[in-house]
């Protein structure tokens, strides 16, 4: 309890391999697993933050142009995010992508209070200051705006942990993890980074450095910025405006679709359908899906249970596995789509697709207390959806009427002849 669907995948694999060195004269093959996409995040994760941090590094010295004060800088990353691992385990937060998320973007904010501090020590020793007394005076000077700067991001993002609801519950973890990581990241450039810098940089002799040619085109910009102030005002508000009204070109959404490289089909078939039946249906949704969409790569089919585990003979669920998405043009959602038209083809069957908990992508729940008044309700729901665009495979969970034959004993005769209901 409490491990992570990677690590029971991980350990499952080892029993395996266990059982196959045990049954050499078997085989075993994996045909389908589930956390494929979740180990992918994680490396995904795990890779966009080591590349995030070795641009951050690559950047301060095109800057800086100081062996010494990009190191100083780089120490900054490490020295904020392993403190944060380990409050965010005293929390009992996991590594999960709400706060892969969360230290992901905070990888560049993490070096910001160093490189301010670092960048106005170097400035200050440029003037012929001792290491040692350009990091007294140059941190003195600039404490209060690293201070300002690393609040103004907890206040952003601390309250988000705790808005209502359930976005509320998705974002507990994201807004604690960056003001964590941004408060270890002030403790580094308040306690750390002058340390450091009183004692590796080495002294620069006094020299005027002149401006380059982006600095001197920054500087006319900003001053004719200053001269034209309503103009610059006005500027600002028409750019502001114009972004608010580019926000109804974005796509929206809580959580954008994945592309897991997989998706899961419940079938049923009407009350009083066997095995038989259901296995010549599915055979031909199988090889219906494999001759049509190319990008499949496996089709596996579970006959006599829903996705849930639930068994009965009329129910299966289809597992489709596609190639990875490098390999294909089309994304998942657009497979899915193309593939939704198939079900048709197939007589006397009702799919549609569930993620791994066998939840359906929008569930709407119907309550009565009339069964009879509840299924009418139901069923004309149903119909009206169908007839808008944009619902497919739309079906009620609740069971099919089933026929049956009710056989009510006459208690007066079963008595006088000493019939049981049991016989």
């Amino acid at each position: 309890k409490g491990a992570s669907d990677v690590r029971v995948a991980a350990l499952a694999r080892a029993k395996i391999d266990e059982l196959r060195a045990a049954n050499p004269a078997i085989a075993f093959t994996e045909i389908d697993n589930s956390v494929n996409y979740t180990a992918g995040n994680h490396t995904s994760a795990m890779t966009m933050l080591m590349e995030g941090a070795l641009l951050t590094v690559i950047v301060v010295f095109l800057f800086l142009r100081d062996f010494r004060a990009t190191i100083i800088s780089a120490v900054a990353l490490p020295l904020s995010i392993i403190p944060t691992f380990w409050v965010i385990e005293m929390l009992g937060f996991s590594m999960n992508l709400v706060s892969l998320l969360a230290i992901i973007l905070v990888t560049g904010i993490l070096v910001d209070d160093a490189i301010v501090e670092i960048e106005n020590i170097v400035r200050h020793m440029k003037m012929g200051k001792s290491p040692y007394k350009a990091s007294m005076e140059a941190a003195d000077e600039i404490g209060l705006a690293v201070i300002a700067i690393s609040l103004t991001i907890v206040a952003v993002f601390a309250p988000v942990s705790f808005m209502g609801g359930i976005a509320g519950q998705y974002f507990k973890q994201f807004g604690l993890v960056v003001a964590i990581a941004v408060l270890f990241s002030l403790l580094v450039a308040r306690l750390v980074t002058p340390m450091l810098a009183a004692y590796f940089l080495r002294p620069h002799a006094h020299r005027e450095e002149k401006d380059g040619l982006l600095m001197r085109a920054y500087l006319r910009f900003l001053s004719g910025t200053i001269r034209f102030r309503y103009l610059t005002l006005l500027a600002g508000i028409g750019i502001f405006a114009l972004s608010i009204w580019a926000v109804r070109f974005l796509p929206t959404g809580f959580i954008p679709f994945p592309d897991e490289a997989r998706f899961v089909i419940s079938m049923e078939l009407p009350p009083g359908s066997n095995l038989d039946d259901t296995r010549e249906r599915t055979d031909r949704l199988a090889r219906l899906i494999r001759e049509k969409v190319p990008e499949v790569e496996s089709v596996l089919v579970i006959g006599g249970s829903n996705p849930l585990g639930t068994l009965e003979v009329r129910r299966a669920t289809v597992i489709v596995r596609l190639v990875h998405k490098t390999k294909r043009e089309r994304t998942q959602r657009q497979i899915q789509q193309a593939t939704s038209p198939l079900f048709t083809q197939i007589p006397d069957i009702r799919a549609w697709y569930v993620n791994d908990r066998g939840e359906r992508e929008l569930s709407i729940i119907v309550m009565g207390t009339d069964e009879r008044n509840l299924s009418l309700a139901v069923a004309k729901l149903e119909a009206e959806m169908r007839q808008i665009p944009g619902f497919v495979n739309v079906a009620a969970s609740a069971g099919l009427e089933r026929p049956e034959i009710r056989v009510v004993p006459k208690a007066d005769e079963a008595a006088r002849y000493g019939v049981t209901t049991d016989q």
